[in-house]
């Protein structure tokens, strides 16, 4: 309810006072001890600080300070962590990357209609910097558990596969290289399940040398850590 009315009310209550607030709120939860507490925690994420049509049109320094503390601290509470919904919100984040935080409008090349563009937005260099956040904080998720999960990797493959605009493209591709550095074990065969090679191919036709260097760099990754099989 309160993020329903958040969304219908003026941009103006959406301050760094009241992020400050639910970040409050969030550490009271995690300490209270109540039978309610893990479902109001679930909630409390899942419908205001992981809700991207709340923040996007926020002042930088807002939206900064959410995804910097969801990169950071949030996680670092195992309590905060065990009521994380982990695939489905790093699902939802990569969405949100798609629709919400694009550097290059989406809507000609992909082929999608963007969100959050019904008010201000941060700068190019702004979007660059939470982007760098999202995505460590996916990074994060990943590599607290057990390895990646097959859903995980398919977001982040279909992500890389569907978006054709190579400055949406770089960011993610470099996560996906930094996970197969340091997960191989469960990145490699999960990529090979998934047909990631396909995806490498796709980012061979890319016009930018960086991405067409990136995709090698990620395909050599994969075929030297894996097995002859």
């Amino acid at each position: 309810m309160i993020s329903h009315l958040l969304g219908r009310s003026s941009r103006d209550h959406l301050t760094l006072e009241l992020l400050q607030t639910f970040l409050k709120l969030t550490k009271y939860l995690v300490t209270c001890p109540s039978n309610n507490t893990d479902l109001l925690l679930k909630q409390l994420l899942d419908h205001c600080l992981f809700n991207p049509s709340l923040w996007i049109h926020t002042p930088a320094s807002v939206q900064t300070k959410l995804y910097s503390y969801l990169a950071t601290d949030f996680l670092s509470d195992t309590k905060i962590y065990s009521n994380v919904r982990r695939v489905s919100t790093v699902l939802q984040t990569m969405h949100t990357l798609k629709y919400y935080y694009w550097i290059v409008d989406p809507s000609e090349l992909t082929g999608i209609v963007p969100k959050g563009t019904d008010g201000p937005r941060p700068t190019k260099e702004e979007i660059i910097a939470i982007r760098s956040f999202m995505l460590l904080f996916v990074k994060q998720l990943i590599m607290i558990g057990n390895g990646v999960k097959d859903d995980e990797l398919q977001s982040i493959l279909n992500y890389l596969t569907t978006v054709q605009e190579d400055e949406n493209l770089h960011d993610v591709l470099q996560m996906l290289m930094s996970l197969m550095c340091d997960h191989p074990s469960t990145l490699v065969p999960a990529f090979d399940v998934k047909g990631g090679v396909k995806t490498v191919f796709k980012m061979m036709k890319s016009e930018s040398q960086l991405i067409r260097l990136q995709a090698l760099k990620l395909l050599g990754f994969f075929l030297s850590r894996s097995t002859h099989k």
